[in-house]
């Protein structure tokens, strides 16, 4: 039973074929998927209120949109067009909620990775340089030693890092654990991707920033008179 689009009354028989989990919870006890035309003789109507389109992976709703514009409207048709964001207000607000966190804990390991580099130049490192000045390295040469050494001690860590991802993804494979997302009905298989951008991203950043974060002790302590370097504590 429910009411035309002129505000009548009307009702129909149907067979239940099938119960459905829906998506979100909310709509447990509301949503009914049923025939185009049997939803349009409920609501005495032969017209709908929209079309979704359906996009291939990878596809641009951008470029989409702009096509499917002058298309329809060099055919005449007076429609609106949305894309799927702009009808996910909740999906929108927890991105961005969740991108606010990943910047701050990037941040957070960003202090950390600097700190602990910078701590290691400044008071492990500073006698070797002393060191290497009196065997008769050049300044230069010791910047471009350690900071090599930096680069070559972020990589590796980027490649653990990855060594170990992988395999918090297989343990996750084979486990298959599930969960109950936020306004979800049901559980859901919890899963992880690996994205090569951001992995390149990730451990392009972490190499320079270990390189940058031990130029400057190095220098510093290139720079101190031979015997401060050597009695440095």
């Amino acid at each position: 039973m429910s009411p035309t689009v002129t505000g009548q009354i009307n009702a129909l028989d149907a067979e239940l074929l099938q119960f459905i989990d829906s998506p979100v919870e909310v709509l447990d006890d509301k949503l009914a998927i049923v025939p185009l035309g049997f939803a349009q003789s409920l609501y005495d109507t032969s017209s709908v209120d929209r079309v979704t389109l359906l996009l291939k992976r990878g596809s641009d709703p951008g470029a989409v949109r702009g096509v499917l514009a002058r298309e329809l409207k060099g055919a005449g048709l007076d429609v609106e067009m949305r894309t799927w964001t702009e009808l996910s207000p909740f999906y929108t607000k927890t991105k961005k909620m969740f991108d606010v966190i990943f910047v701050v804990s990037f941040v957070i390991v960003f202090m950390i990775v600097v700190m602990s580099v910078v701590n290691t130049f400044t008071m492990a490192r500073t006698r070797e340089i002393g060191t290497l000045r009196a065997l008769g390295v050049k300044r230069r040469r010791i910047m471009a030693l350690f900071s090599l050494e930096s680069l070559v001690l972020g990589g590796f860590g980027s490649l653990l890092g990855i060594g170990l991802t992988l395999l918090v993804i297989a343990v996750v494979g084979w486990q298959e654990p599930t969960w109950v997302p936020p306004q979800m009905a049901r559980r859901v298989p919890l899963q992880i991707y690996l994205v090569p951008a951001y992995w390149m991203f990730s451990s392009v950043m972490l190499m320079l920033l270990s390189t940058l974060s031990a130029i400057l002790p190095a220098r510093k302590a290139a720079r101190m008179p031979i015997p401060n370097a050597l009695g440095y504590a």
